[in-house]
């Protein structure tokens, strides 16, 4: 999982990658002029997708990108067809169904195990409605 532009204290840091492996600033992270990171996806990569904050969080994946494609353009390109500010939410939640149903990225197997909150283990397994 990458995220850009976090305050401090949180417990989300910079360029943290959930595949582990590393990305240069010369691959998929190129500067741009206003000094945000390209999103440009590059093929065989592992990504995973998140939104939201609190209840709201949302991560799927981890996905293997299928081929190049800069991603900051199609969500450009989603944005565009929302009409209300209360509905970018949801396109948030349907930008990794709207990759995978374009063959930009595939799912890729994993097993989700949830280890418990507050104090108390609850071992389990997640499943996700993908």
């Amino acid at each position: 999982m990458i995220f850009y532009g976090t305050r401090e204290g949180s417990t989300i840091h910079h360029r943290t990658d959930c595949s582990k492996s590393s990305v240069t600033e010369d691959d998929a992270y190129q500067r741009t002029g206003d000094d945000m990171p390209s999103m440009v996806m590059k093929a065989s990569e592992v990504i995973c997708i998140a939104s939201g904050i609190y209840e709201g969080y949302d991560r799927t994946g981890p996905f293997i990108v299928a081929q190049d494609f800069d991603l900051e353009a199609f969500i450009d390109k989603a944005k565009a067809t929302v009409e209300e500010p209360w509905e970018i939410s949801g396109l948030m939640y349907e930008i990794p169904r709207m990759l995978l149903a374009q063959g930009l990225i595939t799912k890729m197997p994993c097993r989700s195990i949830y280890l418990g909150a507050i104090g108390d283990f609850e071992l389990g397994e997640e499943k996700e409605d993908f």
